[in-house]
């Protein structure tokens, strides 16, 4: 099902992926919305009505992400390491960008491994990408050519989430660290930032501005985190699954068990 929020309600149920596990979803504006699932299929809305899924990625395991800065540009991705592109009418074929993320998903075919990678995308404009996968790699889409993946860090890293301001603005998080990205590289920041923070979720409309947490919930400024009066289990009541800020003083928390909550500076 899907709901749409007018600034101060909620609207009933919409059936819009009656066979599929929706689990991404980016809207550029208030007529235009890209929903992904893990069966591969992509739903578009045009602010009143949902069209039929479309089946974009039969040959993956799912599509895990969705980033639409415009409504003629979207890049969706899978955990197998493939990434797709929307111009507004029509999707493309397969893109394998993650090598890493393939292997995986094929180990854990054949019985050698035993976790599924996490990809996630993020397109602050059109033509414009990052991504970045549980693995610890990065790529980046610009000027049509898909950067190779490169470790986001040295060691061993579990990339949870990832939001794009700008191209030269990002932030990935794992479960107790963060890293920005100024366009050209990536920067790990010093552990006493983190207070102790989750960082499954962030939203970062701004350079000077993100919120995080999956637990306690925080604000960053660029630079360091204020942390809110909000504990574990999170705003929700329980622990949130999506969190989208479309401005910097707005954020929606959304939860698996039908709760939501706003933020308003």
């Amino acid at each position: 099902n899907a709901f749409t929020f007018n600034g101060s309600a909620w609207s009933g149920p919409t059936k819009m992926d009656p066979l599929g596990s929706p689990n991404a979803l980016s809207c550029p504006s208030p007529t235009a919305c890209i929903a992904t699932d893990l069966q591969g299929n992509a739903m578009r809305f045009d602010g009143s009505s949902w069209t039929a899924p479309q089946r974009i990625d039969p040959g993956g395991i799912g599509l895990n992400g969705s980033s639409c800065p415009t409504p003629t540009f979207c890049v969706a991705v899978d955990d197998s390491g493939n990434a797709f592109t929307f111009n507004g009418s029509s999707w493309t074929a397969a893109k394998a960008i993650d090598p890493a993320a393939a292997a995986a998903v094929a180990a854990v075919n054949n019985g050698q491994g035993l976790d599924v990678p996490t990809v996630r995308v993020d397109c602050p404009a059109a033509g414009s990408c990052v991504v970045v996968d549980s693995l610890g790699n990065t790529m980046a889409l610009a000027n049509g050519t898909w950067s190779a993946p490169a470790p986001i860090a040295p060691g061993t890293h579990k990339l949870l989430s990832l939001s794009c301001a700008s191209a030269t603005s990002c932030v990935s998080g794992e479960q107790k660290g963060f890293f920005t990205f100024d366009g050209t590289k990536w920067t790990a920041q010093p552990a006493d930032q983190s207070q102790g923070l989750q960082f499954g979720l962030i939203s970062c409309p701004t350079p000077t501005f993100c919120m995080a947490g999956k637990g306690h919930w925080a604000t960053f400024d660029g630079s360091k985190w204020t942390t809110s009066a909000y504990s574990t289990p999170g705003p929700t009541g329980n622990d949130p699954q999506a969190l989208d800020c479309p401005t910097a003083d707005f954020c929606i928390a959304v939860s698996a068990y039908g709760k939501a909550s706003t933020f308003k500076s």
